[in-house]
């Protein structure tokens, strides 16, 4: 026909499009002639081999081979296409949204007409009710899809089809379709914020995460955006960047304060009922001297790569013993996961600061500082910019910052920066001052 001379065209033009090749092969067994089954299961198999694991490949494969008289090849082939998910997939951590359920239902039905031909009835039939899951819900989807289509007013429609995808952890078409819903921009601050809550409700709180830190970045004056992501941070199990996030809402509204505390204290009462091994070894982790605190921090990190205390308490630990070219790659898997955090932001920069013979970039390090300022002002966030400052020829900006850090949490490396800020800055008396101020200090600490 016209049609398959089309493909076959198209194919000689575009030899690598596994696209085109799989639609000719589609339309090929169409046609119900042998020797059209034949080239299409050829077709199929070429696509297979150049995508290993391709539902869709499999499927035209598997419908080839059945068509051909080979239901036990076809059923091997339609079993995978049914089964595979693709690369990237978001999975959801709730049984409702188990993710293969989203696949399309086709191969489905296909392998069930295999397993029948094999006289394998029970097989059949559980593929026969995969398919009619698979059909209801991509019925819905259609039935929906089609009603905003014919009525683009229905805001109700699109809140539905929001939902719908929402179960799926399609962040981008939940964000497209609440923005209709509410007559607002894709990428506003309040449709970001109603997209990670659907998603945090549906158990992909990682992608919520990801668009709740967009809300934030768009509106960081709304405490709308810091609760969103903090309930985000919730679900994925970062208690201490929840907290962050849940103190710049109660910045803007007070009134929510008591309310996060509950939150808070709840996470880490069902968190201490029934920690994880990682969190048990991590707990064990703080009373063991600096070598063995490493050691079980280590392991704590292989059992849980994305946990960001264990990454923080690591980090903070090599820093204490010098290891800087150890402390640089845990801050980078740190900050990979929490880009805001003020602890991993301020150590890197003070290590990079610190190293022998390093040629840091100042005006970055003053900006990743600045960030983490606006996260939190913590004593090494203090101590990072007074070290930079000193870098930058700043001595009174350097005083101002090393006292504040003092006035948190007295340490040695501190006092020493702030009388090298006193002596840039030709105050012998603050010099001076400072130096009393460390001896008195380090009498105190000592046994």
């Amino acid at each position: 026909s016209d049609a398959l001379k089309l493909f076959e065209r198209a194919a000689t033009l575009a030899p690598d499009d596994l696209g085109i090749a799989r639609e000719w092969a589609d339309a090929l067994l169409k046609t119900g002639r042998p020797e059209d089954a034949k080239r299409a299961e050829t077709l199929a198999q070429s696509g297979v081999e150049k995508a290993p694991g391709d539902p869709a490949a499999l499927g035209v494969l598997g419908r080839a081979k059945l068509a051909l008289g080979k239901p036990e090849e076809a059923r091997r082939a339609l079993a995978e296409a049914a089964t595979h998910l693709p690369a990237g997939t978001p999975v959801s951590t709730l049984a409702k949204n188990e993710p293969t359920q989203f696949l399309d239902p086709a191969p489905a039905l296909a392998a069930a007409q295999a397993c029948t031909q094999l006289g394998r009835a029970e097989e059949a039939r559980g593929w026969q009710q995969t398919y009619a899951r698979r059909l209801a819900i991509q019925r819905e989807w259609d039935r929906l899809s089609d009603l905003v289509r014919n009525n683009p007013e229905n805001r109700a429609g699109y809140r539905k089809l929001a939902a719908l995808r929402a179960r799926r952890g399609d962040a981008a078409e939940v964000a497209k379709n609440l923005a209709r819903a509410e007559n607002k921009a894709i990428d506003s601050p309040p449709t970001l914020v109603a997209t990670s809550r659907l998603l945090t409700a549906e158990g992909y709180a990682e992608q919520a995460v990801a668009v709740a830190r967009r809300a934030v970045l768009l509106g960081p004056r709304s405490p709308e955006t810091h609760e969103a992501l903090g309930d985000a941070q919730l679900a994925v199990g970062r208690g201490h960047e929840a907290a962050v996030a849940f103190s710049h809402a109660a910045s803007w509204v007070p009134t929510r304060q008591p309310g996060y505390r509950q939150k808070l204290e709840a996470f880490y009462r069902e968190r201490a009922a029934s920690p994880t091994p990682a969190e048990r070894l991590y707990a064990q982790s703080q009373s063991l001297p600096a070598a063995d605190r490493v050691t079980a921090l280590v392991r704590a990190s292989q059992l849980d790569p994305k946990s960001t205390d264990v990454l923080r308490l690591l980090l903070k630990t090599y820093y204490e013993q010098s290891n800087y070219n150890d402390a640089l790659t845990v801050a980078d898997r740190l900050l990979a996961i929490s880009p805001e955090d003020a602890i991993g932001l301020a150590i890197r920069a003070t290590v990079l600061l610190e190293m022998p013979g390093g040629a840091p970039n100042l005006e970055l390090l003053h900006l990743d500082l600045l960030k983490a300022a606006l996260e939190e002002e913590l004593e090494p966030v203090l101590y990072a910019q007074g070290t930079l400052a000193l870098r930058r020829m700043k001595p009174k900006d350097a005083v101002r910052f090393l006292q504040k850090a003092i006035a948190q949490t007295p340490e040695q490396r501190t006092y020493k920066r702030l009388i090298e800020a006193y002596e840039a800055l030709g105050d012998d008396s603050g010099a001076t001052a400072t130096r009393e101020a460390q001896a008195k200090d380090r009498r105190k600490s000592s046994p």
